[in-house]
């Protein structure tokens, strides 16, 4: 195995590790309005993706793509680090 592919692996049993939280995060959220919501589907969505990328261990992945993993985990997180802080107060 690649050392590249032997980091990714590491790094996605990492995310998987903090998936139960990140799904109570973005669950929590579902009731509350914050900036730029709309939907929150969106963000479910991205959170299926996130645990979809987390749990391919055995899947066989090129360079390219585990820098594109990469992205959107960090992008998610971001993401869901600004709704939290925005959340708007409910009158």
């Amino acid at each position: 195995m690649s050392d590249w592919r032997k980091k990714h692996i590491d790094w996605q049993r990492r995310v998987m590790a903090r998936t139960p939280d990140l799904a109570a995060r973005t669950f929590a959220l579902r009731s509350k309005p914050y900036r730029g919501c709309g939907f929150h589907y969106s963000l479910e969505k991205t959170l299926g993706s996130v645990i979809k990328i987390a749990s391919d261990l055995d899947g066989v992945r090129e360079y390219p793509d585990t820098i594109i993993d990469q992205v959107i985990v960090e992008q998610f997180h971001k993401e869901l680090a600004a709704a939290e802080r925005s959340l708007a107060p409910i009158l």
